[in-house]
Order: structure tokens, then C-alpha cells, then sequence
């Protein structure tokens, strides 16, 4: 290839696979030197620089990378126009906020920035760690090219999008960009800011406006950001920062064939995502570091992957289409009533005031204040709509947005709308359920708007808790429409930020109010997040979703080094209210406290009520004796603690009662007398239901006998239901058991006047009573038998 002449002789002689410099973007000779001249439409080029015509030759590449028709961006720039005149049509609330938002940018820091700390924008406000990161990510390059077109060709947008680039380059190359903890290279600022200039740089292809020696500008700016993707790319890191930059490398990569080098950093960047899909997304569709925001984002970065190599005929493994699929069941499987996901970790707040929906919807996750680290919480119905059109599901249209966003405009075909309007919403009929793998449980009665709701969180993120609360075994709750029982979202520029990432807003059990997330450690970018270094292990002991009854029982390891050893179980009854167990043992005297949510008043001794908004919560104590109520307030957030000791143990037996404001339901919970076991009767309106909590051995109470760890027994609407909890018998209500092994039922007693028998723990056989003569289960799992007959007493 003739061109190789026009090279520097220190790049001439060069042998190494990867020439492309770090430190500053190439030369012209450096770029055709990377350039595989026998791509299509390029087999000439090497003619017109054998003549030493390089600008000849660069209006020939930009030309043909501006007109080839593969590979396939999210859309054609030569319908760029006619999309952005629908864009207004469609969405022209959303229109008028992109050239706000672009004009703000524009005013506020202007083409030459400061792209590191020390500096200031155009107001003289000095620059932050969260300045640089705003910056360095590039939000606005795609709102700035819109408004080119929705301006009427406003020449000025892409005039200071050149100029901002190349300062970009000039200061990057000048040594005046921000390096270290925050550096502007960080995978996720660079993934991040590669994507946004590639949709600007895609966008404005559609216009002469954006020359031939811009297009042949940002193609060096993205081998520089590929370059410097790839080496710090190279193995599979933990988190989402890699996968950003991963995506970015991606998609840059897959734009431009004609470089080898490009094709090789391709096929480097689609294993270590698909290594970070098989690894970080569980198996039941949830994304490793259990929270509730970065799992929505990472939605984002594996549609980017899955849409690109659709729209390039480029197969993916199975587990791509397998894993991306269950991302969205996992929306579903954890949804609240109102089709919101509940706070979960670091789900972050939004920091500047409640946001309108249209508005979240412009952008998924984009940054929104310079003086900010978080993203802006996108909606959940956002993404639904997505996965409703991507897989033609009408559960998933029952919970999106009312009309298709506008955050996909750009990134799905114009008939996404259409197709989206053509599908029916269909109600989900999941009740409760688990996502095992990532240890999150639901109790639900239903979807409609009185609905009960609640979700424990029993995992925890072993390979990078970055993002976990000390709120291990904790639950938040929702009933009528409201967080009866909430955890809270977080703000890490906030300096509250540490204890709202901690025990004191959670729904948990203390032991000497020792708080679960210990050993802080703040991050290298000085932006305000930080991990806890030690958190408390979980281990599930139960998950018993029946009929009438759900019981969930776990323990955790996070009172281990006072010398307390600790159990929690919650019990949904009759999709009506819930019993928490928080069980305390120790060997000497220790102060224990359980705490809720909410601005609660106390009624009596042992029982307190919060109403807020239409809904109340009754939470009421079974075991009074010694315990003290006391109200807190930390940062705005207000809760009740239930205080117990100094003692050795100590077990809550809580009821938790939500019921709605405009029909309130007495409710309550005490201690009956019992022969060998702790007997409660739980009342809630009319209806009286029974609780047995055994002592090891078999017990007695009133009619019933039997050797369960718990026994649950209450009658609606004539028909009896039992739960009895790892027993080998039970003798009440005309019913006798007897099991080889410890088992779990659920029994319920129709006015058929016949059993229905689950075996709750294991593989389930559900047999009838046809007669007399009682049944036979066999737990083919296990290998354990049951045998059930009337009760001859």
C-alpha cells in the first residue's frame, strides 16, 4: 500500500498490532495507516494517496462513511429530518425541553470548558468533582444536535459542538484534563461520553453543516476513546462502570469495520459483555448489585448491545436474548401495585424536587446538576413500554407508560409507536414469588390499588457490595396506594448520605443498636458515594408461599461479634396483615430495638398507628412486658422503635395491620395461655385468628396439639385454613397428621367439606380427601411421606 510512505519513519518501522496513541488523537498518515483499504467502497483510496493528495483522500473516506449503508446505526441520517419533524409532532412538550436544556448548557459553561478541578464555568462557580464527571459524560451533545434541526438548522448548535470538541482534544492533549480518581478516561465517564457524541455525530450526518473534516475529527476522537476503552477493557471487572465503557467500546467499534484494529477491540468488548451478562445478571433476570436503579440502567446497556447487533445481522450467544428477556419478568415478579419497582439500595433521589413523568422520560439515566453525582431515576413504565414492543407482551403493557417514550424515539423504528398502541394491557397474574437467585421475597394480595404489598430483602451482593444498605432482612410495605411501611431513596452528594445508606431508616432489628453497614469507605472520585467495607450475611431458611399463607424466615451473621444470635420470620395472613418474628439469644444481657418507618402515634402500651395519605398502619407488639416506644427523626425521615432489655433474649411478636383511613380496622395482638408453646390471638375486625409458636417439643393449645415450630389456623368466609410449620403431627379442627419428617402444610377445609393439602417445602402433591379413609402425600423430592386422616377425636 503506496500511503505507507507518506508515515513518520518512528511509525514506519513500527510492528506492534495496536499503533494508535493514547496520549493525544492520530495524525492523518497514522489514521491511513489504520485503514483496511480493501473495505467496500474503499478500494481507490490507496490511488489518490499515492498522488500525495491526503485532503482528496480524506473527503473520500469521510464520503464513504458518511453514505455506506452497513453498518446500521440506530437510524439512517438521511431520515434524520423527517424523524425530527415527527419528534416535534409527537412529543412537543419533550421538543421544547431539549433546546431549553441545550441553550442551558450553552450558557452555563460554553464551548471551552474546564475539563478538570481546578476550573469554573461561565457564572464563576467553581468546578467539583460532580462538574467533571457532568462534563466528561457528555449528556447534552445529543439535545445541542437536535436543537440544530428543531431551531430550523441553527447553524450556531453544530458551530459549538465543533469548537467543544476540539477543545476537548486540545486540552486533553495540552495535559489539562482531569486524571487520577476522576479521570476523564474513567470507563464509565468515557463509555458514557463516547455514546453521546457517536448519537450527536450520527444525528448531524444528515446535514452539509457538519463537514467532511468534522466527520473525519470525531472519527480520531473515537479511535482515541477506543484505544483508551480497550486497555483498561481488558479482563471482566465487576460493576457497571466497566459495562458503560464496555457498551461504549461496542458500539464504536461496530461503527467503523474498516480498521482492523476496530474489529479486534469489537470482538473484545461483545465477550467481556457477554461475560458481564452471564455473570451479573442472575439467572432469575436481577442485576448482581441488587439495586433498584443501576438494575433499570443496565437495561439501557444491554439494549444498546442486543438492538445493534440485531440491526447488524450479528448473532448473539442465547444467553443474551435468555438473560435481557428476564430482566423485565424481574420488573414484574418485584413490582408494587402501581407497577413502580420498590426502593431497593442505592435507588437514588432525584434531588432537584419530584419530577414530572414526561420529564423523566426524556433520558435514561442522564445527569441533571453539576453539584450532583447521581443520575436522574428514569421511571419503571419507561422501560415496560420498551419490553412490551421488543417482545410483543401485553403484561408488560399493562405496566408502561400511557404513550410510547420518547426516550426510545431515537434508539427503536418509527412504527415502535404504532406497534405499542396495537397491543392490549393485560393484568399479570403472578402473586407472591421470589427472585431466589438475588434474595429478594414478595407477599402480594393482588394489583389493585388496595392491594397489600411488601418485599423482604434476604441477599446480599458478595462479589461488590458497592451498592448495599445495612438493611439486611429488612421489608418495606404498601397498602391503599401507599408506603405504609418505606425505605428511602439516597443522595450521594448528600452529606446525609452515609446514614441514609445505614440501619436507622430501615425496617429492622437492632441488638445495641450495633447498625449493620460498618467501616465506611468513601470513593477515590471525591464525589460523596461510599461501600461499606463489612455487612451482615444472610442466610434464607424458608419460603413457604401457600394460599392463604406466605412465610418467609431467615437469619443473619450481623450481631455475631457482640454475641447475639438473630432471626427474623414474616408471615402474610389471608393477604389481610403480617407477622413479624424477631427472635434475640445471647448469653449475657444485651439492649435489643426494633425499628419502623413512619410518623407513628402511639395508641397504648405496645401498639402505635401512622396514617398517612388514605392509608394506616397498626403496628402492635404480642410481648409487652418491659418494652419501651420511642419516636425518632433523622434527616427528615421519621420512625417508632419498640425497645426491649437489658436481657439475654428477646423475641418481638409484631403485628403489622394496614388498613384504609376512610374504613379503619381495629386490629391487635396478644398473649393467650398455652402448654408448651407461646399461643397469640390476632384480631382484626371481626375475625379472630390463632398463632402457635413452638418450644421444641409437642404442645397443646385449647384444641389443637402438635409438635410444629408455628401453626397458623383462621376462618374466612366459612372455610378453615391451617399452616403448620416443620411437624411431624397435628391433631385439630377433625384433622390428623402424621409425617416421617418435619414438613410444612398449608390444609385448607373448604364448604365442600373437603381438604386441600399443599406441601409447602419441596416438590408439591395437592390431594383431596375423597373419603374416610384420609389421604396419602408423598414428597417426591424429599422422599418423606405424609399421612392425613380425619382426626378420630
Amino acid at each position: 500500500m503506496l500511503f505507507l510512505l507518506l508515515l513518520p519513519a518512528s511509525l514506519a518501522g513500527k510492528t506492534a498490532a495496536d499503533p494508535v496513541p493514547r496520549n493525544r488523537i492520530v495524525t492523518n498518515a497514522e489514521l491511513f495507516r489504520l485503514l483496511d483499504v480493501g473495505s467496500p467502497g474503499l478500494e481507490g483510496i490507496d490511488r489518490v494517496l499515492a498522488t500525495g493528495d491526503t485532503t482528496g483522500a480524506l473527503h473520500v473516506l469521510a464520503r464513504v462513511l458518511r453514505e455506506r449503508p452497513q453498518p446500521r446505526y440506530f437510524f439512517i441520517p438521511a431520515d434524520v429530518r423527517s424523524r425530527v419533524a415527527r419528534f416535534r409532532e409527537e412529543y412537543p412538550a419533550v421538543a421544547a425541553r431539549v433546546i431549553a436544556q441545550a441553550d442551558d448548557f450553552i450558557r452555563v459553561y460554553g464551548a471551552d470548558v474546564d475539563w478538570r478541578v481546578p476550573g469554573a464555568d461561565r457564572l464563576g462557580r467553581p468546578h467539583t468533582p460532580n462538574t467533571v464527571r457532568l462534563l466528561a459524560r457528555q449528556w447534552q451533545a445529543e439535545n445541542i444536535a437536535l436543537a440544530y434541526y428543531l431551531r430550523g438548522d441553527d447553524t450556531a448548535m453544530v458551530t459549538f459542538l465543533r469548537v467543544h470538541v476540539r477543545d476537548f482534544v486540545a486540552d486533553y492533549e495540552a495535559g489539562r484534563a482531569e486524571t487520577g480518581g476522576n479521570d476523564i478516561f474513567e470507563r464509565f465517564y468515557a463509555g458514557h461520553r463516547i455514546r453521546n457524541w457517536m448519537m450527536m455525530h450520527r444525528l448531524l450526518l444528515g446535514t452539509p453543516a457538519w463537514t467532511d473534516d468534522d466527520q473525519i475529527l470525531m472519527l480520531k476522537v473515537f479511535l482515541l476513546h477506543a484505544a483508551k476503552l480497550s486497555d483498561v477493557c481488558r479482563k471482566f471487572n465487576w460493576g457497571n462502570h466497566q459495562l458503560v465503557g464496555l457498551t461504549g467500546l461496542f458500539e464504536t467499534t461496530l461503527m467503523y469495520p474498516e480498521f482492523a484494529v476496530m474489529r479486534k477491540w469489537n470482538a473484545q468488548s461483545l465477550a467481556l459483555i457477554e461475560e458481564h451478562l452471564r455473570r451479573e445478571i442472575a439467572s432469575d433476570g436481577f442485576q448482581f448489585e441488587r439495586a433498584s436503579h443501576y438494575f433499570k440502567l443496565d437495561i439501557v446497556n444491554y439494549f444498546r448491545v442486543v438492538r445493534l447487533a440485531g440491526l447488524n445481522g450479528l448473532a448473539l450467544p442465547p444467553v443474551f436474548a435468555e438473560r435481557f428477556h428476564r430482566m423485565f419478568d424481574a420488573i414484574v415478579a418485584l413490582a408494587r401495585p402501581d407497577g413502580s419497582l420498590p426502593v431497593l439500595q442505592d435507588a437514588q433521589d432525584t434531588y432537584a424536587g419530584k419530577q414530572e413523568g414526561t420529564s423523566a422520560r426524556e433520558g435514561l439515566g442522564e445527569a441533571r446538576s453539576a453539584n450532583a453525582a447521581e443520575l436522574a431515576e428514569p421511571e419503571e413504565d419507561v422501560f415496560m413500554s420498551l419490553g412490551a414492543v421488543l417482545f410483543r407482551d401485553p403484561v408488560y403493557r399493562y405496566f408502561g407508560a400511557r404513550e410510547f417514550p420518547a426516550a426510545f424515539f431515537w434508539t427503536m423504528d418509527t412504527s415502535a409507536d404504532a406497534i405499542y398502541r396495537s397491543l392490549p394491557e393485560t393484568p399479570p397474574t403472578i402473586g407472591s414469588t421470589a427472585l431466589r437467585e438475588t434474595g429478594y421475597y414478595v407477599m402480594r394480595s393482588g394489583w389493585n390499588r388496595d392491594a397489600r404489598y411488601l418485599v423482604i430483602d434476604g441477599g446480599l451482593a458478595h462479589d461488590k457490595p458497592d451498592h448495599t444498605h445495612g438493611g439486611v432482612l429488612g421489608l418495606a410495605a404498601a397498602a391503599y396506594g401507599i408506603d405504609v411501611l418505606p425505605t428511602y431513596r439516597v443522595r450521594y452528594s448528600d452529606p446525609a448520605y452515609r446514614d441514609m445508606k445505614n440501619s436507622l431508616v430501615k425496617n429492622v432489628a437492632l441488638a445495641d443498636t450495633l447498625l449493620q453497614g460498618r467501616s465506611w469507605k468513601g470513593n477515590a472520585a471525591n464525589t460523596g458515594f461510599g461501600i461499606w467495607r463489612i455487612l451482615p450475611h444472610p442466610t434464607v431458611n424458608a419460603w413457604l408461599p401457600g394460599r392463604a399463607f406466605v412465610l418467609f424466615s431467615g437469619t443473619h451473621d450481623g450481631f455475631d461479634t457482640i454475641g447475639v444470635v438473630y432471626a427474623r420470620s414474616v408471615l402474610f395472613v389471608f393477604g389481610e396483615y403480617w407477622i413479624v418474628t424477631d427472635e434475640f439469644s445471647a448469653s449475657s444481657p444485651h439492649l435489643y430495638e426494633q425499628i419502623w418507618q413512619g410518623s407513628f402515634a402511639a395508641t397504648d402500651a405496645g401498639r402505635a398507628v401512622s396514617s398517612v395519605s388514605g392509608a394506616a398502619l397498626t403496628v402492635a407488639q404480642g410481648e409487652r412486658n418491659g418494652l419501651r416506644m420511642s419516636s425518632h427523626q433523622l434527616h427528615g425521615t421519621s420512625s417508632i422503635w419498640f425497645e426491649a432489655g437489658p436481657r439475654a433474649a428477646m423475641s418481638y411478636v409484631t403485628l403489622l395491620s394496614p388498613a384504609a383511613t376512610a374504613s379503619p380496622v381495629e386490629a391487635d395482638i396478644a398473649r393467650a395461655p398455652s402448654d408448651g408453646c407461646r399461643r397469640y390471638l390476632i384480631r382484626r375486625g371481626s375475625s379472630t385468628d390463632r398463632l402457635v409458636l413452638g418450644g421444641g417439643g409437642t404442645w397443646k393449645a385449647e384444641d389443637y396439639q402438635s409438635d410444629a415450630a408455628m401453626a397458623v389456623s383462621g376462618t374466612r368466609r366459612d372455610s378453615v385454613a391451617i399452616l403448620i410449620v416443620r411437624a411431624t403431627r397435628w391433631d385439630g379442627e377433625g384433622l390428623s397428621v402424621r409425617a416421617d419428617a418435619p414438613v410444612s402444610l398449608e390444609l385448607l377445609h373448604g364448604r365442600d367439606g373437603r381438604w386441600t393439602v399443599a406441601w409447602l417445602d419441596g416438590s408439591t402433591t395437592i390431594v383431596r380427601f375423597a373419603d374416610e379413609h384420609g389421604a396419602r402425600i408423598v414428597n417426591f423430592e424429599q422422599q418423606h411421606e405424609c399421612l392425613l386422616s380425619p382426626d378420630p377425636q
